[in-house]
């Protein structure tokens, strides 16, 4: 009965630690739909990610036995396919500048010059959750134009904590606001979900359903089985191919979180080849045996790669 209680403790007492460990790489195919004509394809994509979890005293004795896992002191509670610092945090921002880059690499004229960032949704603790709605269209911030996202950095980097002026489209007409600055983890912002805004519709719908897992840097691999399905080369050439990093509208990868846990990870998921951001390699501790890990910068150079490899 000791033994009982002492084990039932272990599981359930918590601790103000976190466990991290690989997570799934899970295969990407199921959770894009396309509606259009596709091609198959004898390979798959997958998609690496990092589990973090509420760490309790079985756990923390678990980090000391797998050399894959360690305790850190926040983490959150769902598989991340990115880290939390980075800028684009939504899964749905990176699964829409995927379908953008995608297209586009097919030929497809479609993007034009962005018109603005769209406000998908305000953070709960945005003192400007009152004053935008989902929809907005942000299009200057102190006289500055914005089009993208190097565009507000840059004029919110020029800011000091306070109130700014912006122009908003709202149903087509402009509309002035006062904006909230504030400051987060040593950078100014507006606490605003934001999206890229383009005029012009996809060709068809895409659509995505990826579950529980959130974060930007599916952007590339969702980018590639976009590109797959709809060309009639297959470029997995059979192959279990894992791919991580955030994607913007230009089609450069940028740098995630987790790297090192993601590729094993993958490895452990039958990966054969594994793409990562190239800004990532002073991240890398060490590469895993007998997997191919091939770093990138864009999505053009990511189809090169596989075309060689």
């Amino acid at each position: 009965m000791l033994a009982a209680a002492l084990s039932l403790l272990a599981i359930f007492t918590p601790t103000p630690y976190h466990l991290n460990a690989p997570g799934r790489a899970e295969a990407v195919g199921p959770m894009v739909n396309i509606e259009a004509k596709t091609y198959p394809s004898k390979g798959e994509f997958l998609l690496p990610t990092v589990v973090s979890e509420r760490a309790t005293v079985l756990y923390v004795l678990y980090s000391l036995i797998d050399p894959n896992a360690s305790l850190t002191a926040e983490a959150s509670d769902e598989p991340q396919a990115q880290s939390p610092d980075s800028d684009d945090r939504q899964m749905g921002l990176s699964q829409y500048l995927a379908t953008v880059v995608a297209f586009e690499s097919l030929g497809y004229d479609l993007a034009g010059e962005s018109r603005g960032l769209l406000i998908v949704r305000s953070d709960p603790d945005s003192p400007n959750r009152e004053v935008v709605q989902p929809g907005d269209i942000l299009t200057s911030v102190d006289g500055a134009e914005i089009k993208s996202f190097e565009n507000l950095r840059d004029a919110l980097s020029k800011q000091s904590p306070g109130k700014l002026q912006a122009v908003l489209q709202r149903d087509g007409k402009p509309l002035n606001r006062d904006l909230a600055v504030y400051e987060s983890n040593h950078r100014n912002i507006l606490g605003l979900f934001l999206r890229p805004d383009f005029p012009t519709e996809f060709p068809f719908p895409v659509t995505f359903d990826a579950g529980h897992t959130s974060g930007a840097s599916g952007g590339l691999v969702f980018a590639l089985e976009i590109y797959n399905r709809l060309t009639p080369e297959d470029i997995t050439k059979g192959r279990r191919i894992a791919a991580t990093g955030t994607l913007d509208a230009q089609g450069r990868v940028g740098p995630i979180g987790g790297v090192n846990l993601k590729m094993i990870g993958a490895k452990q998921a039958g990966a054969e080849v594994i793409l990562i951001p190239k800004s990532n390699m002073n991240d890398v501790s060490g590469l895993p045996e007998e997997v191919q890990v091939i770093p990138v910068e864009s999505f053009k150079q990511a189809l090169d790669a596989l075309a060689k490899s």
